[in-house]
């Protein structure tokens, strides 16, 4: 009985003295990647990429309570020649109010454990004032307007945003092929521009002002109603008016509400009932009809992580001269950014100049959009 286990000991031994001595390696002092390969967005079984995600932890750390919220944010950062998305860590809110009202709840018979968080008032104040949910990114409504109707994307308090907006003259169906590519399409034609501001006054309020190339000023404000996240649907009420010689002649004002109903994060569509005043740019006494009640139906689906496919059209009544006004289009997102590229048979940017309709039921013509948010 003993044999075998004499055997299989010296068996061992053997096997130890014949493996070679381990050799220490060298701790690695670089890794070597394909940069190409990186990306900003995407997702894998560790992590999710993708702007607007959120990750919430509660627990302890030390033996003291804690919550942490990481965020994807919207922004990315160039560093070292990579491109890299920006995730943002935070304290709670939650987590603060319970700070500053422990002395209260010990003294009502609370057992609560021992509290992190030095000048909770002021971190709190500081937080509320950063953790502002209308600066969080929406993959549904990436942009405050669709081609040139508005979205219920709030603008943030105090903060920004630009936009330009471009519409060629020349319609992409004139003459023939050779013609259109002897343009480049349109783009050394004239073209109607457009730049626009708007301003966050307060959460929930906004102001703008556009301005376009035929010296056509609007100025505008939207209200947030109602919000999905509460009833199911947004609802903002919007006003403007805008009138051309810079502002010097027929004035047309407008208002309206916007409803807007997200698809998850796949997109929204929109119902637009907007009543717009002295539409007919001609003087009132010549014409029997001055007003136009303007119905815009509109969708932004999202077919990439960051492309959308995006159209809208105005059904009109009173005076509706031409054609309703319709437009579609593509655009990518990028950081702060949304460019689009449109097609549309009519040239108008302000209120007043898309309840006026478009050219013709045949002529279209190329734009594009730039838009830009001045907030994180």
């Amino acid at each position: 009985m003993m044999l075998p286990r004499a055997l299989g000991i010296g068996l061992c031994a053997v096997a130890w003295s014949w493996a070679p001595m381990a050799q220490p390696r060298p701790w690695r002092q670089s890794f070597t990647v394909d940069t190409k390969t990186l990306a900003t967005e995407g997702e894998n079984s560790y992590f999710i990429l993708e702007p607007g995600y959120q990750l919430k932890y509660e627990g302890t750390e030390d033996g003291k309570p804690g919550t942490l919220v990481i965020t994807v944010l919207n922004d990315t950062k160039n560093v070292g020649g990579v491109e890299t998305r920006i995730v943002e860590e935070r304290e709670t809110i939650e987590a603060l109010l319970v700070a500053i009202g422990e002395p209260r709840l010990r003294r009502i018979g609370l057992d609560l454990p021992p509290i992190p968080y030095k000048n909770p008032e002021h971190r709190l104040y500081d937080l509320l004032e950063a953790d502002d949910p209308d600066k969080d990114p929406n993959a549904s409504q990436p942009d405050f307007t669709l081609i040139g109707l508005p979205t219920t994307l709030r603008v943030p308090r105090f903060s920004s945003a630009f936009r330009v907006t471009h519409r060629f003259l020349r319609p992409l169906g004139a003459g023939d092929f050779g013609d259109l590519t002897s343009d480049f399409f349109g783009l050394d034609s004239g073209a109607q521009i457009g730049l626009e501001y708007r301003f966050g006054l307060m959460r929930g309020l906004q102001v703008g002002i556009h301005r376009t190339s035929n010296k056509t000023i609007e100025f505008f404000t939207q209200y947030s109603l109602l919000q999905q996240k509460d009833h199911g649907f947004g609802v903002d009420v919007m006003a403007s008016i805008d009138g051309t010689n810079n502002f010097k002649d027929s004035y047309t004002p407008a208002n309206g509400l916007v409803v807007s109903r997200e698809l998850g994060k796949h997109g929204a569509v929109y119902l637009e009932p907007i009543w717009v005043n002295n539409s007919n740019p001609l003087p009132s006494e010549v014409v029997d009809d001055n007003d136009t009640f303007v119905i815009g139906v509109g969708a932004r689906l999202r077919i990439r992580p960051t492309v959308y496919v995006v159209g809208e059209i105005l059904p009109r009544v009173g005076y509706d001269p031409g054609v309703n006004h319709a437009s579609f289009g593509i655009e990518k997102r990028a950081g702060g950014h949304v460019f689009q590229l449109n097609f549309s048979n009519g040239f108008g940017t302000t209120m007043g100049q898309l309840a006026r309709g478009g050219t013709n039921s045949d002529d279209w013509y190329m734009g594009f959009n730039i838009s830009r948010k001045f907030f994180r």
